[in-house]
């Protein structure tokens, strides 16, 4: 697996947690909830919510080290046997 497919598994999976967060937001917003009684269904969609928020916040901490900030100097290029220049410093396609 290449870095550019890894990164977009995780740009999709970004935005899956993303529709989980927003969608789950959305549906319990009119429900009805008392301070501190953490057994409700409007606490356990809020505690859903804040999963795929920190599953969101892993992901893109991940992604961020996966794309370092690589200028690609010349000396750094490379072809693949197929002509495809790449960054041998950071290994994206140029």
């Amino acid at each position: 697996m290449t870095i550019q497919k890894a990164r977009k598994i995780i740009q999709y999976s970004i935005q899956h947690y993303t529709k989980v967060a927003d969608g789950m937001e959305e549906l319990i917003k009119d429900w009805t909830y008392e301070y501190g009684d953490e057994n409700t269904p409007k606490a356990m969609g809020h505690s859903i919510s804040g999963m795929a928020r920190d599953y969101i916040k892993v992901l893109k901490m991940i992604d961020s080290q996966l794309a370092p900030k690589c200028k690609h100097p010349k000396k750094d290029r490379d072809k693949t046997a197929d002509g495809q220049w790449y960054c041998m410093n950071c290994n994206a396609d140029l």
